[in-house]
């Protein structure tokens, strides 16, 4: 038999496949995922890691919320000012009748008051 720095060919082979067989399994957790956890991440840090992601879950849901209630306000107060708008419009005209109702008061009792002279 030969030998290669000492080893047998036998020995050499053994020792490459196992080299081969880690090396798929190594492959294997990294295209896995190994089930959500990370090669050489210790437990500890993998429940950090979950934890992170859920809270960042909630974040994100809760921005949905708040920028879903920011858009139900604004459209609240465009109507709201809409209404506002609408009814100082409506008092506008209401006082300028009134205006002219005095006038007309004063102006007929002023004509009441000099056909009553005569």
């Amino acid at each position: 038999m030969a030998t290669t720095n000492g080893l047998s060919n036998e020995q050499l082979l053994s020792e490459l496949e196992k080299r081969a067989a880690d090396a798929e399994n190594r492959l294997s957790v990294l295209e896995n995922g190994s089930e959500g956890t990370r090669v050489g991440a210790s437990p500890d840090v993998i429940q950090v890691l979950q934890t992170v992601k859920q809270l960042l879950f909630k974040a994100k849901e809760r921005q949905l919320e708040l920028e879903k209630s920011e858009a139900q306000l604004t459209k609240a107060a465009k109507q709201t000012m809409t209404a506002v708008d609408t009814l100082q419009a409506k008092n506008s005209k209401l006082e300028y009748q009134i205006l002219h109702l005095k006038r007309a008061v004063k102006d007929a009792d002023a004509a009441k008051s000099s056909q009553a002279v005569n």
